[in-house]
């Protein structure tokens, strides 16, 4: 195998969103793209040069049908296929990813390994209130918290030694436990709301801090360039970006600039 760069990396995540727009228009669902990548568009007309991920929201409903398609497909997807916890043994994450298993992810701090993939976000129903969601915020935090130490490699885990002994109990509990009962719990939470009835939605599962999106800002979808091809964003995607960045224009210190991941990526050859 040979280890590849950032840049083949995201060249080949290109590829896979390209099959995602192309699906999604076939089969008439809803999808945009979220988070760094929309801001990646709007900002570098493509990816944050110093970006490792695409991200991909759609409606509940939409989610579960496009992997429903991807699954039942398997020839035609090939070699793209789902990850996600209902199906994936020892998936320790929370949202799905259609991945190329013609590459292989190693991720350094946990026992699992992946092809390379686009993120899909499934965007439900909030409701309309939110100090619900500020309320339950901590609830999510120490289920999500249980499910990293599930999957964690070691059961030492922390910042130093003191936080990684006060972390044992819970770690040796979350492992017993396994993270299917800790993502199930976050499931049961996240769908308590359907998205027709509110007013807010979001990934409050998934989201590390709550972030309250206007249903109405996804209304309506307009086509914009990514690269070298056009995929779909909100058409009011300076709220969107308002509310999760701020003044999302302005460009981070030069420290910060650099991948976030987590993972070394392999061709397989």
């Amino acid at each position: 195998m040979r280890e590849i760069t950032l840049r083949e990396f995201q060249i080949a995540e290109l590829d896979i969103l390209k099959r995602i727009d192309e699906i999604c228009a076939k089969q008439n669902l809803r999808y945009w793209i979220m988070y760094g990548t929309l801001l990646g568009a709007i900002r570098h007309k493509g990816f944050i040069p110093w970006d490792d991920d695409i991200d991909v929201a759609m409606p509940r409903a939409d989610y579960e049908r496009f992997i429903q398609y991807v699954r039942e497909n398997p020839e035609e997807m090939r070699p793209l296929e789902i990850e996600a916890y209902d199906k994936t043994v020892g998936y320790p994450f929370y949202i799905a990813r259609l991945c190329n298993q013609n590459y292989l992810l190693t991720f350094e701090e946990r026992a699992y390994t992946s092809g390379l993939f686009v993120d899909l976000y499934p965007f439900d129903g909030m409701g309309n209130a939110k100090q619900y969601w500020h309320h339950k915020h901590p609830e999510l935090l120490k289920i999500r918290k249980h499910l990293t130490l599930s999957s964690w490699n070691s059961l030492f885990y922390g910042r130093g030694i003191g936080h990684k002994i006060g972390n044992f109990p819970n770690a040796v509990y979350s492992r017993l436990r396994g993270n299917v009962y800790f993502l199930k719990q976050l499931d049961r939470i996240e769908q308590q709301f359907t998205w027709e009835e509110s007013r807010y939605v979001s990934v409050p599962a998934w989201d590390p801090d709550v972030w309250f999106f206007e249903k109405e800002w996804f209304d309506e979808l307009i086509r914009v360039p990514f690269e070298d091809i056009e995929v779909n964003i909100p058409a009011r995607y300076d709220e969107i970006l308002k509310e999760r960045y701020g003044d999302y224009m302005q460009l981070p210190p030069e420290d910060q600039r650099k991948p976030h991941k987590e993972f070394r990526a392999f061709l397989k050859e």
